[in-house]
């Protein structure tokens, strides 16, 4: 192997395993603060997904590279199947983002019966003025 081609891949290497270490970190932070602090979480939301699809987007990058250098596959076929991960990929991701934020960014509140539909309360006792007495 050359060293150029040898160098290059070697960085390759070294900029995905940094990567994998970035998206674990802001994966433990993000569920740390959904333990600690829900709102915390939420906003957290938007660097947890961009780093998620960061990651996602570089390792399709390297598979599609890879894929190319293939005599069988051509650059149609390719870009089909990038574009149809790619779509994949940030639709699942922005699923379970709003998923996330619809859940979390409820406030938490005891469930309470509508206006109006509470019923009259009977009385406990009966009025002594509207009992009947029976005359024998």
């Amino acid at each position: 192997m050359p060293s150029a081609l040898k160098r290059r891949v070697l960085l390759r290497q070294q900029r995905l395993v940094s990567f994998w270490i970035v998206a674990l970190a802001v994966e433990l932070l993000w569920q740390a603060a959904l333990e600690i602090s829900p709102s915390l979480a939420v906003q957290l939301s938007v660097l947890h997904l961009v780093v998620g699809l960061d990651l996602m987007l570089l390792l399709l990058w390297g598979l599609v590279n890879a894929l190319a250098e293939e005599p069988v596959f051509n650059s149609d076929l390719l870009m089909g199947a990038a574009f149809a991960s790619v779509a994949i990929t940030i639709v699942g991701q922005l699923y379970g983002a709003i998923m996330i934020a619809g859940v979390l960014g409820k406030p938490r509140q005891p469930p309470t019966a509508a206006p109006g539909s509470a019923h009259p309360q009977a009385p406990n006792a009966a009025d002594p003025s509207k009992i009947l007495r029976l005359r024998r």
